[in-house]
């Protein structure tokens, strides 16, 4: 179970392994003697490198220092390739952990660039453009031999362990490792090979039931059931609930003295929460998008 950190952690840096209670315990002593000496990083209120600092300077009753990404950082790179090269660099990790790590990452790529596509799609399909068709990317779990050796090169790692990290990843989708086993594979614990070796050994989970076959959408309300009735007036409500709470919030903070918010906060603090308001509107125009889109749908 992840620490809670008080924020969000950016997903690429919540693939390697925390330090340990006794490491972690010694970085509290010398953050208590000497304060921190470097700040934890954040991008879009998401932490992308100083987990165990902050957990540290909360353990040695430190307040932590944060500082924005992009003035950490000025060169090319993008965060993710970012935080994969300050991690691999600077951490004793095996080869077994660092391809699974790869593996990890390329699959969150894939998935970070199928939500912006679909995004992009809602984005002008709302100013009015013919809605395109979003292409699935080419899963992970079947990567070719070329994409495993481009992998395996940049991991420092052999084909083989790649190979090994998808045939778990795999494993993995199937339910065949338990969560529990993967964050082993993270923290060193385990190797990829015997984790493939004992799920092969077990039996196959039971299939499941044949799951019964869904309705076609009826727009007619009146030849709905009264269970379909029953969720989109729950799911109505959600949304009129959260709406009007956020319409609230937003008042509020409309009327709020900007000034003195800016002479109270950081300029680290400043970015931190700008970016958050930042993603909370990409989040909303997102919805409005995917509201609007799915009622010409229905129409």
């Amino acid at each position: 179970m992840s620490p809670d950190y008080g924020m969000p952690v950016h997903p690429v840096c919540d693939l390697f392994p925390m330090m340990d209670p006794s490491s972690l315990a010694g970085l509290a002593a010398d953050i208590k003697s000497n304060g921190l000496l470097s700040a934890i990083v954040l991008h879009e209120g998401q932490i992308v490198d100083g987990r165990n600092r902050l957990l540290a300077c909360r353990e040695a009753g430190v307040e932590p220092r944060f500082v924005d990404w992009r003035q950490a950082y000025t060169g090319a790179m993008p965060v993710d390739c970012w935080i994969w090269s300050l991690n691999v660099e600077r951490r004793h990790l095996t080869p077994d952990q660092i391809a699974w790590a790869i593996v990890q990452r390329r699959a969150w790529q894939e998935e970070k660039a199928a939500r912006d596509r679909q995004a992009e799609a809602g984005k002008q399909f709302h100013k009015g453009s013919p809605k395109v068709p979003v292409e699935p990317p080419e899963p992970l779990l079947g990567a070719k031999g070329e994409t495993r050796e481009l992998l395996a090169k940049e991991a420092g790692v052999s084909t083989n362990k790649v190979r090994q990290a998808l045939a778990v990843q795999k494993l993995a989708s199937q339910e065949r490792v338990a969560p529990s086993v993967m964050e082993q594979l993270k923290n060193g614990a385990v190797k990829l090979h015997d984790v493939i070796k004992r799920a092969e050994a077990a039996p196959p989970p039971a299939p499941a039931s044949e799951p019964a076959p869904v309705p076609a959408p009826i727009n007619d309300a009146a030849t709905r059931t009264k269970r379909q009735q029953a969720i989109d007036g729950a799911a109505k409500r959600r949304m009129v609930e959260a709406l009007s709470q956020l319409r609230g919030a937003c008042r509020g903070l409309s009327e709020l003295n900007v000034i003195a918010v800016r002479r109270a906060c950081t300029a680290e603090e400043i970015a931190t929460w700008a970016a958050i308001a930042r993603n909370a509107a990409k989040e909303l125009r997102l919805f409005s998008s995917k509201l609007e889109s799915t009622k010409e749908e229905d129409q």
